[in-house]
């Protein structure tokens, strides 16, 4: 296996040239003695060059083994990296796991290129490269493909990562690496990994702490490859809350939460759309900084529809950012119709402001306003001239001590409730 050598610092190696110290202090003090010859002196001078010869080859030693020190300081300074050519397991049989984020703020494209295109670009290198795993599985975070256990087939698995599209749910990193730990534990490879490709948005990060330390306990290597890079501008709608009640003519209150994730101000401009109406004015708010008070706001908008049935919209952004996802939500809405009441009145009922009859019909429309309609609007008729026509256009029937039916009456009544209709019948003494 072939090491390739990096530095973190690079710039520190410049204290290998602290090596030469020994060197030139050991030149320096290198002075030759003049030489004087002492005839008597001849087997000493054998001796001390037998003892000199010796202690220069240790001189020497020495002399390199602090050169060696220093340099050896000096390359530590400088972080040294050390990679394989082939990958931290290359030419070794292990199993990996490829976890792939592609949660919506993976859609982010700035600069720098998209996050998810770059995390499936480095995905599908590791299971084509050198260092590829004898077996692998691929999980997204947020739907798609997810492979069913471990797979010999690098080529297959290679081509789901790059056919792989983003979700716009929230990343399940413990439920995916809980399933990616249980596949590992299960195979008889001596190495096993989990390689996580993710932008490290902060409720994944939240999540990732905790997992590194159960990946730990399991004898399982958990590498994160961070896909994110360069800042991001951008101001999304993180939720849209409708208030109201949903029938004709009522007014429905829309509030959109805008959230600034971007570093500086912004300013945006927010419409509301509602499919087959006229555009309302759109709305400009400026924004702080991410994590500043006032980076995020509520916006409200209000609405009323006309017509019953299904009706659809939206909020959404008109200011370009460098995630279009999150910048629009969407509605969709079953408008009822206003409950159309035929209220009964016996002959028994006055009709008086305390009657049954009134006291029913104030219930059923408290307001008794058409410029402030309510989900119900009501009807009175007297039970005398009470027929079918009175009920062709009915949701619901009140009978108020109506003594009796005829016969016509009677199959009205009958008739209405088959067919859907609700009849309340208020009994009193008179009724029978």
């Amino acid at each position: 296996m072939m090491l390739a050598l990096g530095f973190a610092t690079p710039l520190l190696l410049i204290g290998l040239l602290a090596a030469a110290i020994p060197i030139i202090l050991h030149l320096l003090s290198s002075v030759r003695a003049q030489d004087m010859m002492f005839p008597t002196l001849r087997f000493l001078r054998l001796s001390m060059e037998k003892t000199a010869r010796r202690r220069r080859v240790q001189h020497w030693l020495l002399l390199l083994l602090r050169a060696a020190m220093l340099a050896l300081l000096a390359l530590a300074v400088a972080e040294p990296i050390s990679r394989a050519t082939g990958g931290w397991l290359s030419g070794k049989r292990y199993a990996a796991v490829v976890i792939l984020d592609n949660g919506y703020s993976m859609a982010v494209n700035n600069a720098a290129g998209s996050r998810f295109e770059r995390a499936k670009a480095e995905a599908a290198s590791l299971l084509s490269g050198d260092d590829r795993p004898s077996v692998a599985a691929v999980l997204t975070t947020s739907g798609g493909f997810n492979s069913p256990g471990l797979s010999g087939g690098m080529e297959e698995l290679r081509m789901q990562v790059i056919r792989t599209r983003l979700g716009y749910g929230p990343a399940a990193l413990a439920q995916r690496f809980a399933l990616a730990a249980k596949m590992l534990e299960a195979d008889s490879s001596p190495r096993k990994a989990i390689y996580l490709f993710s932008d490290m948005q902060r409720t994944s990060f939240e999540q990732i702490a905790a997992l590194t330390d159960a990946a730990a306990g399991r004898d399982i290597h958990l590498l994160v490859v961070d896909a994110s890079r360069g800042q991001v501008s951008n101001v999304g709608i993180s939720d849209l809350q409708i208030a109201g009640r949903r029938v004709v003519d009522a007014v429905l209150e829309f509030t959109a939460t805008l959230v600034n994730s971007s570093p500086t101000d912004k300013t945006v401009d927010v419409a509301f759309k509602v499919d087959g109406s006229p555009e309302t004015p759109r709305v400009r708010k400026t924004l702080r900084p991410a994590g500043l008070e006032g980076s995020s706001a509520n916006l409200r908008f209000h609405h009323r529809f006309a017509r019953a049935g299904e009706v659809s919209g939206r909020v959404l952004l008109e200011t370009a950012d460098d995630l279009a996802a999150d910048n629009v939500r969407f509605f969709s809405l079953d408008i009822g119709g206003r409950v159309r009441a035929t209220v009964v009145r016996g002959e028994a009922d006055t009709g008086g402001p305390m009657s049954a009859s009134s006291m029913l019909c104030l219930a059923l429309d408290p307001y008794g306003r058409e410029d402030r309609p309510w989900p119900v609007r009501s009807g009175v008729v007297e039970s005398p001239r009470f027929g079918q026509q009175d009920l062709d256009e009915a949701d619901i029937a009140f009978f108020c001590e109506v003594p009796r039916f005829t016969a016509a009456q009677a199959k009205a009544v009958e008739q209405f409730t088959r067919n859907g209709g609700t009849s309340v019948f208020f009994v009193g003494p008179d009724v029978d």
